[in-house]
């Protein structure tokens, strides 16, 4: 179940896509591997800060593999918001370099490194979906707010392109991967306030557990004999500007409307959130049952 509290959304897009956080693969403790090495164009030339994409500055894995991958080591978990990669193109006009090859690489994260055997361990960022003719720009940001050691650009893609040569391959010229230490948020990366770790964007407090107890004089409508209710609150987005604000937030597993409206004025209070207006539930009925328990606050 998802309620939705919003007066105006448009500050969202700036959140997700707009950053000034630091760029942690230019710290020393951040190092790079890739899964094979074509020519000379080592994996340290994708994070060595130059943005130029010609060939000669990329990193170029080897022709004729399966699968082909760049692994950012971040040398322990960061809370990273987003990823920015500068894929090989270089030339001029009929003779200019297409970043065909780049057509449906996925970006994952992950605790583990690129070297096991499988992706199950992973979180998925990003999948392209890119089919031939078509190709991706060169330069793509790409939003991913996790908590994470390891960043994982991949693919299993063969350019037809490329005939005769065959397999997965990827030129890498630079990626970027913006964030914070854990613990911390914003632009200049405060500590959070309430949690440990939190939003990376905003500072809110992310997954917490609530219990509550139901002795029917806590006065939570539908509450009506003891028992111990026990829910997850995962606040996904918070939205804040002088006249506006937006909050997403997802009950797991399913409450009821009558468990969300106590649960959802505890989690509200940390962020003083007041005069709720705006409620959406998927359910009309539900919808009005919300916002009447806030009037008046």
């Amino acid at each position: 179940m998802k309620i939705q509290v919003s007066v105006g959304i448009s500050t969202l897009f700036l959140l997700e896509y707009y950053h000034c956080y630091e760029n942690i693969c230019r710290r020393n403790s951040t190092t790079v591997l890739q899964s094979s090495t074509y020519d000379n164009q080592q994996e340290t030339l994708a994070i060595d800060g130059d943005l130029r994409t010609k060939y000669r500055y990329c990193a170029h894995t080897d022709v004729n593999q399966t699968v082909a991958w760049l692994q950012v080591d971040l040398g322990k978990p960061y809370s990273i918001s987003n990823v920015t990669l500068y894929y090989r193109k270089d030339g001029l006009g009929n003779n200019e370099w297409q970043p065909y090859r780049f057509r449906q690489f996925y970006l994952d994260v992950s605790d583990l490194p690129a070297t096991q055997k499988t992706t199950a361990h992973r979180t998925r960022c990003y999948t392209d979906n890119t089919t031939h003719p078509d190709v991706l720009p060169h330069i793509i940001d790409i939003p991913c707010k996790h908590t994470v050691r390891y960043v994982i650009v991949e693919t299993t893609y063969d350019a037809p392109e490329d005939d005769p040569t065959t397999g997965a391959i990827l030129e890498i010229c630079e990626i970027e991967v913006y964030g914070c230490e854990t613990g911390e948020y914003g632009d200049d990366c405060k500590p959070c306030s309430e949690c440990k770790t939190c939003d990376v964007n905003n500072g809110i407090c992310g997954d917490s557990m609530v219990s509550i107890e139901c002795t029917g004089e806590n006065n939570l409508p539908g509450c009506s004999s003891p028992r111990m209710i026990k829910t997850t609150m995962r606040i996904i987005t918070v939205t804040a500007a002088p006249s506006m604000v937006e909050v997403v937030v997802q009950l797991v597993p399913y409450s009821s409307p009558s468990w969300a409206v106590g649960l959802l004025r505890m989690e509200l209070s940390m962020i003083s959130v007041r005069n709720l207006r705006n409620l959406h539930t998927g359910n009309p009925h539900d919808d009005e049952t919300l916002l009447n328990s806030f009037e008046g606050d």
